[in-house]
């Protein structure tokens, strides 16, 4: 974590009271000293209601009553139930908006591009989906046909989404999305060369309304190390939308992250006395002569700013406010204003009443804007709008056409234009309307245009309340059908999720079923734009508007691929997002509805990831066996006594076909064609997410699924899972079969089978294959280190959170195993088991929160060091756990880091213990687990002299005997990793025999030979038991240089409990 937490100020009050106007006195300040200012605004977009407990798919509350309720105010139920508010809309509009800006002045020329796709790298470009001004600077997107007139074909939906994706590609774009935005701040910093400072403040303001997609994102920026130099300033409503539960979960993570400081302030209306003086600056009077026009607007506004402001205009140009020139002062009548009934009521109404007072033209401009909706007026889509909608001039209102379209207005596209240039002016003119700058949903580059936003949110909220509730749902339904009718394909794809929000609004008026369709293929299409832009939770909204359009009429019917692909495409995001409950919903309507299995595999792949994410391996890797079974890849029972004889009979079968295939060569296997089978390559993606559940859950029937991927391949075809399928075949045939050679040419194979199908999304299993389970049988494994965590890297980055973070889980353990220093390994491992917690990865933080309590107890952050019971983990209840789901692995990594603590801290008879249990699946804790296990296990067989019997004697040394038989094996593979420990093994099989001179030489040799390859624990080891030796021969100045050398090892390792241990129990000679 980085030393300089990440600042972040949280500005709350009431609507009026001046957060905004405090946010930017900041900015300023942070300009003034050299910073960067970015400012943003979140919309008071609509938004769908599910109530807590709703599991997705079955929400029925309309948009429309959605948006009655944001509108004026009350989000209360009508029938006591317990609501939360989701956010629909754009995702990430305000963050674009702040850096519109700075991406606009950065890609103004060839040589600026070029700076800042260098900046950027190649994951900026997904910041084109988000950003469209990037879109020449990085290629963008493709352009979508604007095929919703009519409900699309199966063949027009999305084939990348209806394919069906793995948990890489879920999650793809939302890495590599944050990936580019901590890039892009890390540019946006370095902006000014000339300034002495670093920092960005990004102002967004309205965070009440911001999409669970950008908060998401700013939780993980904030709390990321990289981004330190960020100063983030959020401003809050507080009504009832700022008790959004994604909105309070996220405060809440940047209140508890360690690396944010996080500062909440309340702002508070002004007390009877600020207004008092405040209307004395206005009016250039002192304070007593103004207290009776203090104390009344007091009375009416109580203190909030923004409405004494209002009201004051308010008293001025209704002449109850006026300047006498003779006295030249202002003078007001108190009884009057108290009489009049103009000036009563809230601040809505007190704007209300002021639109009203306005030409009609400007009104209806003004209600048609505020009902568009956006941070800055679009006044293309108000064109339009203003284009086709007949007004009734006589009555002041709208004429709606209800159900049916309305009728059109016979006014030129140029006299409407013109005449909106002319109201948004009049507009600005009356304080309605301020300008800000240009809005991101147009690509209108002229800088002496004039850009428009309302002054206040109250003033929209008041041109809103223009149009009667009851009408104000087929107002919606009406400009979403002429913006749906009348954009230009260019303005519809920029305006995508404008129109959707105004379909769903008044989605209850629309009664023909094929409209009902044509609008749930609108969401379908805004759903997969915001998964291209990673804004999941966004995309789950309108997914799920749209499956609430379509009923099993439209199943049965010619609807059948869009409801297909509405419910897979909101089970994805909802896995995306680890709301697993809601997309086992989504799945059941899948497999309850699919006309064949091939339209349900999409759906069992999803399950079988969502279930092993959460931990449930024996289900996921049942469930992925009766797939495979399905797409014609038949398993032997799991329960069959016979599996290890259907393990070597597949191992001979599979050899035989990589040799038919190779020709004798290995690395001719890179000429087989592509795989083109869709059931085929269905069955290597389920067997792909096998791979690692069988490993953990079920480690006999691995090799089989390993050898499966292979003959598939070697069959039908390669694919992007060869890649990864050939490295665990090279794996099973050197660590199994001892056949190293073929290990490490596969191993290579891997590597360059990603390289040829640009499979960067298969690396992070490649890597964790390659440098954890072959490469440390022959290289050292400190050279393995930094490989893993660029798969950890690489799995973050293109959205495989779970391979990323098994390249974590392994990196953790060959750090503790390697000797790296504890405090670095502490501080890694504390990072990622927040991000696995984070992202709801269970079964990788539980398989890496043994090694980071091992760190932990080892520098004194332990009551007792010899048990995984402390600041991070239980151990019975963890053992408990593993026990009930079978799970081997788990239990054998506690028992081993338990032997290994036993021993270090010389509490041999625990060492023994844990010894024995961690045998149960040491070969499958890879190449340098079984080495470790092997070689603690021999060492705590030789730890204490048995006097009881020549049967213990013999029994001990038998144990011995075998692990120094391995580890000489290990060494010859890896003298590196293994010959100190061989010196050391030998080393205590003499003193166990009483060989006391050979032990020293032994002792000595292990010490030399563990120093020089870095193994500073294990050589502060061999210092402590050679110490110990010589003291028992009674040579003590000996023994003492060896417990000093053991506690100085110990000291730089960062073992603090152990150098306490040591200079407890050596204190004679220590001192």
């Amino acid at each position: 974590p980085s030393s300089v937490p990440t600042e972040v100020i949280l500005l709350t009050g009431e609507s009026g009271c001046g957060k905004t106007a405090l946010a930017e006195f900041l900015a300023e300040h942070m300009s003034d000293d050299g910073g960067v200012c970015l400012r943003g605004k979140f919309d008071q977009i609509r938004r769908r209601r599910r109530r807590r407990g709703d599991k997705g798919g079955s929400d029925k509350r309309t948009y429309e009553e959605d948006s009655a309720s944001i509108i004026s105010g009350n989000t209360s139920t009508n029938d006591g139930g317990t609501e939360t508010l989701s956010s629909t809309g754009a995702p990430f509009s305000a963050l674009a908006a702040a850096f519109e800006g700075f991406c606009r002045a950065e890609t103004a020329t060839e040589k600026r591009r070029e700076k800042l796709r260098a900046a950027l790298g190649p994951e900026g470009r997904v910041l084109a989906d988000v950003i469209p001004c990037l879109e020449s600077t990085f290629g963008g997107k493709k352009e979508e046909a604007k095929e919703i007139t009519r409900v699309p074909s199966s063949k027009q939906l999305d084939q990348k989404v209806s394919v069906g994706l793995s948990n890489a590609e879920l999650q793809s774009r939302s890495r590599r999305l944050r990936c580019a935005f901590r890039r892009l701040f890390t540019a946006v910093s370095r902006v000014d060369q000339q300034s002495d400072s670093d920092k960005v403040l990004l102002l967004l303001d309205d965070i009440q309304w911001a999409d669970a997609s950008t908060l998401d994102l700013l939780c993980s920026l904030a709390s990321d190390a990289d981004t330190s130099l960020l100063f983030l300033v959020m401003t809050l409503r507080d009504d009832g939308d700022s008790q959004r539960s994604d909105l309070t979960d996220a405060l809440k993570i940047f209140e508890e992250s360690d690396s944010v400081h996080f500062t909440s302030v309340q702002v508070l209306p002004l007390k009877k006395s600020g207004i008092t003086e405040m209307i004395g600056d206005v009016l250039q009077m002192k304070a007593p002569t103004v207290m009776s026009l203090s104390n009344l607007i007091y009375d009416r506004t109580g203190g909030n700013i923004f409405f004494t402001i209002q009201y004051l205009l308010s008293l001025h140009e209704g002449g109850f406010l006026y300047f006498d020139q003779n006295d030249w002062r202002w003078k007001w009548d108190v009884d009057k204003i108290n009489s009049s009934e103009i000036l009563s009521g809230s601040v809505v109404e007190l704007m209300v009443r002021k639109i009203q007072r306005l030409p009609g033209a400007l009104q209806h401009t003004l209600t048609v804007a505020a009902f568009i909706g956006a941070a800055v007026i679009d006044e293309t889509a108000l064109c339009v709008v203003l284009s086709k909608i007949c007004w009734g001039i006589s009555t002041g209102s709208m004429q709606l056409g209800n159900t049916k379209p309305v009728p059109e207005s016979t006014a030129r596209p140029s006299e409407v234009a013109s005449d909106l240039s002319s109201s948004l002016n009049d507009a600005f003119a009356e304080g309605l309307l301020i300008e800000c700058a240009q809005s991101s949903s147009t690509k209108d580059h002229d800088e002496s245009r004039h850009f428009y936003k309302f002054a206040h949110d109250r003033i929209q909220q008041a041109a809103n309340s223009l149009v009667p509730r009851s009408e104000r749902s087929a107002f919606h339904l009406e400009i979403g059908r002429i913006l749906l009718d009348h954009l230009s394909h260019e303005d519809f794809e920029r305006r995508l999720f404008l129109v959707a929000d105004h379909m769903n609004c008044g989605s209850s008026l629309v009664t023909d079923r094929d409209e009902r369709a044509q609008v749930a293929a609108l969401n379908l299409k805004a759903g997969q734009r915001a998964m291209a832009s990673s804004g999941f939770p966004s995309a789950a909204s309108y997914l799920n508007a749209g499956i609430n359009l379509l009923d099993i009429e439209h199943w049965r019917g010619d609807h059948y691929e869009l409801c297909l692909s509405l419910q897979n495409s909101a089970a994805e995001c909802e896995v995306a997002i680890g709301n697993f409950d809601a997309a086992q919903v989504h799945i059941n309507a899948v497999l309850s509805h699919s006309m064949s299995f091939r339209d349900e595999v999409r759906a069992h792949e999803l399950l079988v990831c969502s279930l092993g994410s959460r931990g449930k391996l024996q289900e996921a890797i049942s469930l992925g066996l009766i797939v495979l079974r399905r797409l014609g890849e038949k398993f032997p029972p799991l329960s069959s006594r016979f599996l290890s004889a259907h393990v070597a009979k597949d191992l001979v079968r599979t050899r035989r076909l990589v040799r038919r295939c190779g020709g004798g060569s290995i690395f001719s296997l890179l000429n087989l064609p592509q795989m083109n089978d869709p059931e085929k390559a269905a069955a290597m993606r389920v067997l792909s997410h096998l791979c690692y559940f069988t490993y953990l859950g079920k480690p006999e029937l691995a090799p089989l699924i390993y050898f499966r991927q292979v003959q598939i391949s070697v069959q039908n075809g390669m694919c992007a899972e060869s890649s990864s399928a050939f490295a665990a075949y090279g794996m099973i045939l050197g660590s199994i079969f001892g056949k190293t050679t073929e290990m490490r040419q596969l191993g290579e194979l891997a590597l360059t089978l990603a390289a040829k199908f640009e499979a960067k999304e298969c690396l992070p299993r490649v890597h964790v294959t390659v440098y954890y389970l072959i490469n440390p049988w022959t290289t050292n494994i400190r050279e393995n280190l930094q490989p893993l965590r660029e798969g950890y890297r690489i799995g973050m980055e293109v959205g495989d959170v779970d391979k990323a973070f098994l390249n974590a889980v392994c990196l953790t353990n060959l750090s503790i195993h390697g000797g790296i220093p504890l405090p670095k390994v502490l501080a890694e491992s504390k990072r990622f088991c927040e991000q696995m917690a984070f992202y709801r990865q269970d079964t990788h933080l539980k398989n890496t929160l043994p090694y980071y309590q091992t760190a932990l107890n080892f520098m004194g952050y332990s009551s007792n060091p010899l048990v995984l019971t402390g600041k991070v983990m239980d151990q019975e209840i963890m053992l408990q756990e593993a026990e009930e789901n079978n799970n081997d692995i788990r239990c054998t990594i506690i028992y081993m880091m338990r032997l290994i603590l036993s021993y270090h801290f010389a509490n041999y008879h625990s060492a023994e213990k844990m010894a024995v249990k961690s045998r149960i699946a040491q070969n499958s804790l890879g190449n340098h687990g079984q080495v470790v296990q092997t070689f603690y296990d021999g060492l705590a067989a030789l730890s204490r002299s048995p006097r009881r019997s020549l049967r213990e004697k013999r029994r001990r040394m038998a144990v011995a005997r075998r692990s120094l038989k391995k580890m000489k094996k290990f060494a010859q593979l890896c003298p590196e990793n293994c010959l100190h420990k061989v010196f050391f093994l030998k080393a205590e099989l003499a003193a166990f025999l009483g060989r006391e001179e050979a032990a020293t030489r032994l002792y000595g040799r292990a010490i030399e030979r563990a120093g020089s390859e870095g193994f500073i624990h294990e050589q502060a080891l061999a210092c402590e038991r050679a110490g110990m030796h010589l003291l028992s021969r009674g040579e003590e100045s000996l023994a003492a240089e060896q417990i000093k050398d053991a506690r100085s090892l110990y000291d730089c390792w960062g073992a603090q409990a152990k150098v306490d241990q040591l200079e407890e129990r050596f204190h004679s000679l220590l001192k």
